[in-house]
C-alpha cells in the first residue's frame, strides 16, 4: 500500500466523455461514409482529408479514436479507460481573408493563458502544423489519474443523490396535501419540522389509532426522509479498480462522492479488505446506480465504488 501523488487541482473542465458513450471510428473505412447522414447532416466521424492525421495521432498515443453523433470532435482513449483522455478537432478557419487548416488539441490539463479560465479555448492548443499538433497530443492527452477519475464521477453521483432529494420533496408535498397543511406548503417549510406532523407521529407512537389515509401518509413521508438522511449522512470510502491487480482508495467520503482531502492509497488486489470486497461484489451485480443503504453506490462504469463504512 503506497500513498500516491495528488493530481492537479480540478478546474471547471466540462469536456470529459465516457468511453462507453462514444461511437467507434474505423480508420480503414472511407471518410465520406462517416461524414454525413442521408439528410446531409454532419453525422460525426473522421472528416474528409484528415484520416492520415488522426491515424498518426492514434499511432503516437497508442490509442483508439471515437466520436459522438453530430460532433466533429474526435476523442482519444485507451480501451480500458473510463473517460477519454481528450479530443482533437480539425477544421478550416478564415481570419482576415486567409483560410488555414487548424489542428486543435483539447485537454483538461491545458492552461492557455491567452484566454480566461472557463472559456472553451482555455483548454485548447491550436496549430496549423500537424507535426506540432501531434507533439501537443503526446504532451497533453494522457489518461486520468485515480483522483481525476474520482472527481469526474462526483457530478453524476450528485445527480443521483439529487433525484433522491427530489423524491423526498415529492413525498413531502403529497403528505402536505393529504394532511391539509396548506400553510406549510405555502411557506415551503420542511414537513419534518412541522409541529402538526410531529404531534401526529407522537400520537401514532403512543398507539393512538389514526385515520388510515393519515397513517399511510405519515409512513410514506417518514420512510422517504429516513432514506434521504441515510444517504446524506453515510460515510463511504472511494474504491477504483484500475486493473485486475491494482485498486485505488480514498477514505472519508460521503455518499455519492463528496469527499474530504484525504490522500489516495494504492492497493494490490489481494490487500483489499475482505469486507470491502464483499460489498463491492454485491454492488457489481446490482442493476442501476442507486445508493444501497449500508452497502454503498457504484458508478455506471462498474469500476468505481463508494463503499459504506
Amino acid at each position: 500500500m503506497n500513498t500516491i501523488r495528488q493530481s492537479l487541482s480540478p478546474r471547471p473542465y466540462r469536456n470529459l466523455v465516457r468511453v462507453c458513450d462514444l461511437r467507434k471510428s474505423d480508420l480503414d473505412r472511407e471518410a465520406g461514409d462517416l461524414a454525413f447522414d442521408s439528410e446531409g447532416e454532419v453525422k460525426g466521424g473522421i472528416p474528409v482529408g484528415t484520416k492520415q492525421f488522426v491515424a498518426d495521432v492514434c499511432k503516437a498515443l497508442r490509442c483508439e479514436v471515437g466520436f459522438k453523433k453530430y460532433s466533429d470532435r474526435l476523442y482519444m482513449y485507451h480501451p480500458n479507460d473510463i473517460f477519454a483522455m481528450g479530443s482533437v478537432t480539425v477544421g478550416e478557419v478564415t481570419h482576415k481573408g486567409v483560410t488555414r487548416m487548424y489542428y486543435t488539441i483539447d485537454s483538461r490539463i491545458i492552461a492557455n493563458g491567452q484566454y480566461t479560465q472557463g472559456s472553451r479555448d482555455y483548454y485548447r492548443k491550436k496549430s496549423t502544423n500537424p507535426a506540432v499538433a501531434i507533439r501537443n497530443a503526446k504532451k497533453y492527452l494522457i489518461p486520468l489519474c485515480a483522483n481525476e477519475v474520482m472527481v469526474a464521477t462526483v457530478e453524476e453521483a450528485n445527480d443521483t443523490k439529487g433525484a433522491t432529494r427530489q423524491e423526498l420533496k415529492d413525498v413531502r408535498d403529497r403528505a402536505v396535501v393529504k394532511l391539509g397543511l396548506n400553510r406549510i406548503a405555502n411557506n415551503n417549510i420542511a414537513l419534518m419540522d412541522n409541529p402538526c406532523y410531529t404531534q401526529l407521529m407522537m400520537l401514532r407512537d403512543q398507539g393512538v389509532t389514526l385515520n388510515p389515509d393519515v397513517d399511510a401518509t405519515l409512513t410514506e413521508a417518514a420512510g422517504a426522509h429516513d432514506k434521504y438522511m441515510a444517504i446524506d449522512q453515510q460515510k463511504t470510502t472511494f474504491w477504483y479498480r484500475h486493473s485486475e491487480d491494482k485498486w485505488y482508495s480514498r477514505a472519508n467520503c460521503t455518499a455519492y462522492g463528496v469527499y474530504a482531502d484525504d490522500a489516495i492509497q494504492e492497493f494490490n488486489t489481494e490487500c483489499v479488505p475482505q469486507a470491502v470486497k464483499t460489498k463491492i461484489d454485491v454492488l457489481a451485480v446490482l442493476q442501476g446506480g442507486a445508493y444501497q443503504p449500508a452497502i454503498g453506490y457504484k458508478d455506471r462504469s462498474n469500476r468505481v465504488f463508494y463503499v459504506a463504512d
